[in-house]
């Protein structure tokens, strides 16, 4: 019998981040979430001699290296979707409230702003959502040369080439992101190649991997950005520096939807988004296009 619980919050973690962990649990976060009556919490490892569940922790028996992330992210939703009957599943990193220490990626600024306590806080306990990925991050390859630079700052040797990676997909990145039920029943039954193909081409990108995953099972590009936006926009005032970064995202985006329109009116095939679920959702679309605009202070 699966245990029953509304959010499944899954704290990513391993024996060398003890340390990471340890100062996790002081958190006024990990206090609520244990008090939560629809919170039920579980550590994730990987490097098991075989894959258990003990005293709320997870083991799994695939390699614990950075490397690998993808298959321990999909050894993790699988084993979650056959052990737990849940809503949300909440993929927490232990030391994602230390991430704005970390030199590499985006400024501190916003690492400030998007990855702290607070808002984290709100999106797990307070946040109503209506939504099958979220996170608090959104972002996407620019360029083979980001990738590049990703891989040589954590000492990874890539085997993909530029032509192997679609640049225009979303995805959330991976300090802090959620999926539902029926996305990670998806993921659980269509993950394990790219899973492999990532750790073996890509050097596990785990978040990576679960935008390339949510781009096969939904391919909505727009309305997750515009999900997105409309959503994080809601919990806080941000500083300007972070607000041009989500600026950035929208703009990025709108672009990318005049391009589909363009290609539309003069018979151009586009793969960057679905023709009937965007005309099926366009007022919609429109309405929180306005209120992202107005957010972002765009007149």
């Amino acid at each position: 019998m699966k245990n029953k619980t509304d959010k499944l919050v899954c704290i990513y973690t391993c024996k060398k981040d003890k340390k990471s962990l340890s100062k996790f649990k002081t958190t006024n976060l990990y206090k609520s979430l244990l008090e939560s009556n629809d919170i039920s919490v579980v550590e994730i490892y990987a490097g098991s001699d075989y894959t258990k569940l003990e005293n709320n922790k997870l083991y799994l028996s695939c390699e614990e290296d950075y490397s690998m992330l993808s298959i321990k992210t999909y050894e993790m939703i699988k084993e979650c979707v056959n052990r737990f009957d849940f809503d949300y599943l909440y993929k927490i990193d232990c030391n994602i409230f230390e991430y704005e220490h970390k030199k590499f990626g985006l400024t501190n600024t916003i690492k400030k702003d998007l990855f702290n306590e607070e808002l984290v806080t709100n999106i797990i306990l307070f946040n109503k959502l209506n939504l099958d990925y979220f996170g608090s991050v959104l972002t996407f390859l620019r360029s083979f040369d980001s990738l590049n630079k990703w891989a040589i700052n954590e000492n990874i040797k890539l085997k993909c080439k530029k032509s192997d990676i679609n640049f225009s997909k979303p995805y959330y990145i991976g300090k802090f992101y959620i999926c539902d039920k029926k996305f990670c029943e998806y993921i659980s039954q269509n993950g394990e190649n790219k899973a492999n193909y990532f750790a073996k081409d890509l050097g596990g990108m785990e978040d990576l991997f679960i935008g390339d995953l949510y781009a096969e099972y939904k391919h909505e590009h727009l309305e997750m950005v515009v999900a997105y936006l409309t959503n994080i926009l809601e919990h806080k005032k941000y500083s300007k520096t972070t607000m041009i970064y989500l600026y950035n995202i929208y703009t990025e985006f709108k672009s990318k939807y005049k391009k589909y329109n363009f290609d539309k009116e003069n018979c151009l095939t586009s793969d960057f988004f679905d023709p009937n679920k965007l005309k099926a959702n366009a007022d919609l679309n429109d309405k929180k296009m306005n209120y992202i605009e107005n957010k972002l202070g765009i007149v």
